[in-house]
């Protein structure tokens, strides 16, 4: 497209596939004056254009074929120039070989040679590092604008509450959130971090949010390229995990890491030392993982039996690759609290909802021999451990019908004369919640009311 002088084609092409090579892009912009150039001698210009154009007989579909023949020719002739750029490279090339660099664009010279590496794209392989253009870019812009022109009272009624949110199920521990208001225009990544936890829908979420910001200030998302930046962050996402995992605030340790790989080298070539040492690192990561591969016959294969059942019986490798055995977390099991926090009660004593205060225990634990505590989660269907104020959907037990609730409490029982953190029977109270037909016309969401009633859910294993 640039040997044909077409600045439109090329744009389209970088905007396509969001590549732009500095070094490449310098020789486009010479491709593209220079096929002008041609163009407007050979065959727009009519005092220098070719002869074959001053022909009354040439129309049509024939006058259309010789602006086509010569366009290939203006094509060709640059293409021939870019070839031989810079010319005292182009000199100290061999003639001989028949596969010859003179015959092809060349990595360091027209184009930045990391383009040329099997297997690498740069476009999709680099991620969407979140703490700058998310935590520090968006985040701070919308807080910024939400909260400047708060007033003491709103800023209580905000803390208030944010301090109330539900963090169950996300990775943070309640918010601060009195100290958020009152330095909230010096925060940093962690606490934006905090702030946006509760966003669900991501590309719905980016969508609206560069749509609104289309219309309270339509040049920041020209001038700042972390606006930009956010489109390629669901794709990402989909590639290599949650943002989170790559994370400039998760990899504040790469530091030590690289220097590390630095620690048996000779210092001659740390840089290639150290890349060596890394990519080790990741075939290691590839293999032990069950991972495959070509041989040189192009056949697949893998690591033998032992080096693939090495990850599953090293912890310490699992908790450096961040692997875990959903196999041992059993839906329905119940964690106890610890010996020390359970204050066990006989059934009677229980404080359990009005409606359950004259049920009997379970016919296993009726005798007097068996105490009652309070347990710190229960393992759900999707394997996520459940606690006291959660939010679940569960079966009840009468009608089978899936219901929407709230966990009031998670009641666990053991033998009394058996100081044991086995449970041998457990069952959970949850309060029953009405989700209504109809949206919140203000927030577009589910609305949920209390039906004053409480559901008695014995967990299955």
């Amino acid at each position: 497209m640039a040997c044909l002088g077409k600045q439109d084609a090329v744009d389209a092409i970088v905007t396509e596939t969001g590549v732009k090579d500095k070094l490449a892009h310098f020789w486009i912009e010479q491709l593209i004056s220079k096929a002008r150039e041609l163009t407007n001698t050979r065959i727009t210009e009519k005092t220098t254009h070719d002869p074959r154009l001053n022909n009354k007989n040439c129309v049509g579909e024939a006058r259309k074929a010789t602006r086509q023949e010569l366009l290939e020719t203006i094509q060709e002739e640059v293409w021939g120039w870019l070839l031989q750029q810079p010319p005292d490279d182009y000199k100290k090339l061999d003639l001989s070989d028949h596969m010859s660099l003179r015959k092809m664009l060349r990595p360091g010279q027209h184009f930045n040679p990391l383009l040329s590496t099997r297997g690498l794209n740069p476009s999709n392989d680099t991620t969407v590092e979140s703490l700058h253009t998310w935590l520090l870019g968006g985040e701070k812009y919308i807080w910024h604008l939400t909260t400047k022109g708060w007033t003491a009272k709103e800023d209580e009624l905000f803390a208030t509450r944010l301090q109330s949110s539900s963090v169950d199920g996300l990775t943070t521990n309640p918010p601060r959130a009195w100290y958020l208001i009152k330095y909230k225009n010096s925060l940093i990544g962690k606490h934006f971090k905090i702030i946006q936890q509760l966003a669900v829908d991501l590309q719905i979420a980016l969508d609206n949010y560069l749509d609104i910001w289309a219309q309270i200030d339509p040049t920041r998302i020209i001038t700042k390229s972390k606006l930009h930046v956010l489109l390629y962050l669901v794709p990402d996402i989909r590639r290599f995990g949650p943002s989170i995992l790559y994370s400039t605030e998760v990899c504040e340790c790469w530091n030590k890491i690289f220097r590390g790989c630095s620690i048996l080298s000779n210092h001659l070539a740390p840089s290639h030392d150290i890349a060596i040492t890394l990519g080790d690192m990741k075939c290691f990561k590839h293999q032990v993982s069950r991972g495959y591969w070509k041989d040189n016959n192009g056949k697949w294969i893998r690591a033998g039996s032992a080096i693939c059942d090495f990850l599953l019986t090293n912890t310490e490798l699992q908790w450096r690759l961040g692997w875990v055995d959903n196999e041992r977390i059993k839906p329905g099991t119940v964690k106890p609290m610890s010996l020390g926090k359970r204050n066990p009660v006989i059934w009677e004593a229980l404080q359990l909802p009005s409606s359950y205060t004259h049920m009997d225990a379970p016919a296993e634990t009726s005798d007097h021999d068996h105490e009652w505590f309070q347990c710190k989660h229960v393992i759900s269907h999707s394997h996520e451990p459940c606690i006291t104020g959660s939010w679940v959907f569960f079966k009840d037990s009468d009608t089978n019908i899936t219901k929407c609730g709230r966990i009031s409490s998670i009641v666990g029982c053991s033998k009394s004369s058996a100081a044991s953190a086995i449970v041998r029977a457990a069952f959970v109270v949850v309060e029953d919640f009405v989700v209504l037909k109809e949206k919140d016309d203000f927030f577009d969401m589910p609305v949920m009311l209390d039906s004053k009633h409480c559901s008695f859910v014995i967990p299955k294993v």
